[in-house]
């Protein structure tokens, strides 16, 4: 089976991801106090932030690694819009609901296909469907009436393309 990088890494192996291209958006020195250096980085999706440290150390002549890594967002979602566990459960009922998102606003930047009852009862059950017109890769899967279901991958099989609901 495959087995995360980050584990091998944790062994002490090298499992080294292959190269791709990727997009370093922003780069800044937080806090230098040599030997550390905080940075915080913004990038596409797809780059190792480790392998970005080695690569930084590699062209300072020295070596380098993480200390601490921590995703400060992920899309359109930022840890300062976070409301810690702790702070959740002193929340009246009504409070904590109106701080909850909506399943819409996980799959709102996704492309979205709607379908028929019995297509999402078959899809409920795990079913793979074939639903033509879809790209390749994550889909919002909406009921007839808008509202959201579920969200699934959808690939190129051989008969064409199909959505398998992701868990």
């Amino acid at each position: 089976g495959v087995v995360p990088l980050s584990k091998l890494a944790r062994q002490g192996l090298d499992g080294g991801p292959a190269a791709r291209a990727v997009r370093i958006l922003e780069l800044e020195a937080l806090r230098v106090e040599l030997p550390l250096v905080e940075l915080r980085v913004r990038c596409s999706k797809g780059t190792y932030i480790r392998t970005l440290a080695e690569d930084i150390g590699a062209a300072l002549g020295t070596g380098a690694h993480l200390r601490a890594l921590r995703r400060t967002a992920s899309g359109s979602f930022h840890v300062r819009d976070a409301l810690p566990l702790d702070a959740a459960h002193e929340l009246t009922p009504e409070a904590r609901e109106l701080r909850l998102l909506p399943l819409a606003a996980l799959v709102a930047g996704l492309p979205r296909t709607a379908l028929d009852p019995a297509a999402e009862v078959r899809l409920r059950k795990g079913q793979a469907l074939q639903i033509s017109g879809l790209a390749e890769g994550i889909v919002a899967v909406v009921r007839a009436d808008g509202g959201s279901s579920a969200w699934a991958a959808a690939s190129r099989a051989y008969y064409g393309r199909c959505g398998s609901p992701k868990r």
